[in-house]
C-alpha cells in the first residue's frame, strides 16, 4: 500500500506527512501485515482448505455422504425425471424412489418412514414444535406418547 501512495505522490508531485497517512499506512503495519500473509499462506499450503475427496462432505458439519447423497447432481437426476415423464398423460407418470435427490442432511438427520430414509431439519421440527404448543401439559403429553 505504501508503495501506490508514494507512487501517487511522486505522479501529483505532492508530499504527504507521516501525520496525514493513515495509521495502517505506515511502516511497521505494512510489515507486520505482510508477515501475517506470509504465514497465512504458509498454513493454507500445509492444510489445504479444499482437499480432493471421493465423498460429498459438509463445509459446516464435517458430515460426510455416502453414495446415495447425490444433491450435487440434482440437475441430472431432474433432468432424467423429465426425460422419462416427458410424452405421457397425467394418468400416466410414475415416479420412482431412485430418481429422488437425497441432500447431505439425509446423513445427519433422517428418520425412517416405511423403511425409507426422510431428511428432517431439527430446529424447523423444534419451532413447529413450539409454535403448536399452547400450554406445557400439552407438550409433555405429546412427549410421553412417542415411547
Amino acid at each position: 500500500m505504501n508503495t501506490v501512495c508514494e507512487g501517487l505522490e511522486d505522479l501529483v508531485n505532492v508530499k504527504m506527512d507521516t501525520t496525514d497517512k493513515h495509521v495502517d499506512a505506515s511502516d511497521s503495519c505494512v510489515k507486520r501485515d505482510t508477515e501475517d500473509i506470509k504465514k497465512l499462506l504458509e498454513w493454507f499450503l500445509s492444510h489445504d482448505p479444499f482437499p480432493v475427496v471421493e465423498k460429498i462432505i459438509s463445509i459446516a458439519s464435517g458430515v460426510a455422504g455416502d453414495e446415495k447423497i447425490n444433491c450435487h447432481n440434482a440437475r441430472e437426476v431432474g433432468i432424467t425425471s423429465m426425460t422419462r415423464i416427458f410424452g405421457q398423460t397425467f394418468n400416466n407418470i410414475t415416479l420412482k424412489r431412485v430418481d429422488k435427490v437425497l441432500p447431505l442432511l439425509t446423513i445427519s438427520s433422517a428418520i425412517k418412514v416405511h423403511d425409507e430414509k426422510v431428511p428432517i431439519d431439527p430446529v424447523l421440527l423444534f419451532q413447529r414444535t413450539s409454535i403448536t404448543k399452547f400450554f406445557e401439559d400439552e407438550l409433555q403429553t405429546f412427549f410421553t406418547n412417542m415411547n
